[in-house]
């Protein structure tokens, strides 16, 4: 009983397996080169065809399949711009589940998920600012922020700066 028991686990945790790298391989996309300069504060820089745009923690087929459909999800789709974006939407929408995602983040990242994605906004909101004269407040809810106290810890957590003050040197 218990052989078998332990022999269908083996099975069904292959089958899961492969059904994770064949909708990672569905999901293949090319990538954009994306680069934001700021003004003496810091350079935010999304991977470029020429970069290695997958972290160098990759080991397997599989891993690097999902960092292609993550990168493909966050810099042609642009899912963080939602602000309600949950690991578990992300995981969903690759074909993986959340448990295996947030091991991908913390691991081969070395970063956790909203940290991640909150890089992501902060290059967005960065460029709204240097291009546009809207308000800190529109510029934080077109970034995929909840609310403009979140996108000034984030922001300041990032940059060293607030966006106030990066916007002002912007000026210069």
């Amino acid at each position: 009983m218990i052989t078998s028991l332990v022999s269908w686990s083996v099975v069904c945790y292959f089958i899961n397996r492969l059904d994770v790298v064949i909708k990672a391989v569905a999901c293949r996309g090319d990538s954009e080169s994306v680069e934001v300069q700021t003004s003496g504060v810091q350079t935010f820089s999304l991977p470029s065809e020429t970069e290695s745009s997958v972290p160098s923690a990759v080991t397997t087929s599989a891993d690097v399949q999902i960092a292609q459909c993550i990168q493909k999800a966050f810099e042609e789709d642009k899912v963080y711009l939602n602000p309600k974006l949950r690991l578990s939407d992300l995981a969903d929408s690759i074909g993986t589940n959340r448990t295996y995602m947030s091991q991908y983040f913390n691991q081969t990242c070395e970063q956790p998920f909203y940290e991640y994605v909150n890089d992501y906004r902060i290059g967005h909101s960065m460029q709204l600012m240097s291009d546009t004269d809207l308000t800190l407040e529109v510029v934080a809810e077109m970034s995929g922020f909840n609310s403009l106290s979140t996108f000034r810890r984030a922001f300041i957590q990032k940059n060293g700066c607030s966006p106030q003050q990066y916007r002002s040197e912007m000026a210069l």
